[in-house]
């Protein structure tokens, strides 16, 4: 099992970021370690090293295009960012499907051979590849025209031969392509997602579609908001994107668009964030609470964090201090949990073993925000896929362990708010908005 680690670990990072010693020092602290939470924390060192050299890089590379090896060496390290600007070139995606599918396959191996709860870690892992995967390559996955020449009706129909779990990012791909499709040279489309010849669109796969749909919007948005630029130029962009986001959506579904700008910044240009927020406060302190959510996505989806498995409390801290308010630390927060939730449906046993690890660690506001996420992220899988297999198993789950504590916090943060979450959902309607936002009690 050393060798198939080692070997995972050495494609991981095959650019020469770490060193033999380092790649040694992980498998010797894997070797002897007697936990899940001993064996992230030698992954957790060797990303804390890894963050500081990839992150500027990360932002750099989205304007830079220097040959095939640089292609190719951006899509690999935008592996957990979905699509942004990847596979420039058809040996570049090719390069890194490859490498997404040889991953997935080691993350198999490791999730079967580790003993005990140990195989959890790379269970995550494989989810994150899985839906990554179906996202970024949904066209030639399902042998679909060219995006500029695909029916969008016609290719979610496609989806329907995959399983409802692919499905799910298939479909959020599918939005992903239209809008990038969609837009030509500096003219930002309108009624997206609005033109009758869309009206035959299953309403299952509309919140899918927006989601994906925002974050083709956010990526072309983002030259208008950009650190470089000046206070009043990134608030004009702000606005901008903000009125692309209601002419593109269908009614009630504009938040499920524009919280992808804070997903986009988070990943692409983080150094912005403290400037969209303050102008968001000035000209639509409404979207505040949807631009943090957005981002505590994407600290879930950040290269860094996809590559290392286990490593989702680095980015509760990350979530915690890189907002500037306790609106944007609760609602960066929201939006980790309600990633995690959804990422990993089908295997409650995942977040079921971060709460007993760090779940006495969140503070009772931390707690409350965590729980709205997840309950949102079940509330959309239940809009999505309705009342499945994937879905019972969620929400009928009892931590096998005796632990009185442990039984009780999984009830208090996941179940109780999930059942609660679905059952106002059918008695209401689905309140879309109210998906991608958290709004503490004081505020409401």
């Amino acid at each position: 099992m050393t060798d198939v680690i080692e070997s995972m670990l050495r494609f991981s990072w095959s650019m020469s970021l770490y060193s033999a010693r380092q790649a040694g020092t992980i498998l010797s602290a894997l070797a002897t370690a007697r936990s899940p939470r001993r064996a992230v924390s030698a992954f957790d060192a060797v990303a804390d090293a890894a963050e500081g050299e990839l992150g500027e890089r990360l932002g750099d590379t989205f304007r830079t295009v220097d040959g095939w090896q640089q292609d190719a060496f951006e899509a690999f390290f935008r592996i957990g960012e979905p699509a942004l600007a990847m596979a420039r070139s058809l040996a570049a995606a090719n390069v890194v499907r490859g490498t997404v599918g040889i991953l997935q396959r080691s993350a198999e191996i490791l999730d079967a051979a580790w003993p005990g709860d140990g195989g959890i870690i790379w269970r995550e892992l494989r989810n994150r590849l899985e839906a990554f995967e179906h996202f970024q390559y949904v066209h030639p996955i399902l042998r679909l025209p060219d995006p500029a020449d695909a029916d969008l009706v016609k290719s979610v129909d496609k989806t329907s031969r995959l399983g409802r779990y692919r499905r799910l990012w298939a479909t959020e791909g599918l939005g992903y392509a239209h809008a990038e499709a969609a837009w030509e040279g500096a003219e930002a489309p309108r009624d997206l997602l609005r033109r009758s010849e869309l009206a035959e669109l299953p309403a299952r796969a509309l919140i899918s579609l927006h989601t994906g749909a925002g974050l083709g919007l956010a990526r072309r948005m983002l030259p208008a908001v950009e650190s470089h630029l000046s206070a009043v130029d990134i608030g004009a962009g702000v606005e901008r994107f903000a009125e692309i986001c209601e002419q593109n959506a269908r009614p009630g579904y504009a938040e499920a668009m524009f919280e992808a700008l804070g997903l986009i910044a988070r990943n692409l240009d983080a150094d912005t964030m403290p400037e969209i927020d303050r102008q968001l406060r000035r000209v639509a302190p409404e979207r505040v609470a949807t631009f943090w959510h957005g981002v505590g996505r994407g600290l879930y989806f950040t290269a860094s964090q996809v590559l290392v498995p286990g490593s989702t409390w680095r980015a509760v801290e990350k979530a915690r201090r890189e907002p500037p308010h306790e609106l944007g630390r609760l609602n960066a927060l929201a939006g980790l949990a309600w990633a995690f939730a959804l990422i990993n449906v089908r295997h409650p046993e995942i977040p079921e073993g971060f709460l007993h690890d760090h779940g006495a660690d969140l503070k009772p506001a931390e707690s409350e925000a965590f729980a709205h996420g997840t309950a949102a992220a079940i509330v959309v899988w239940h809009e999505f896929a309705g009342r499945d297999d994937h879905l019972d198993r969620f929400l009928s789950h009892r931590p096998e362990r005796s632990e009185t504590e442990r039984a009780q916090r999984w009830d208090r943060l996941v179940t109780t708010p999930c059942d609660q979450a679905i059952r106002e959902t059918k008695s209401t309607g689905p309140d879309i908005g109210a998906m991608f936002r958290y709004r503490p009690p004081a505020e409401v």
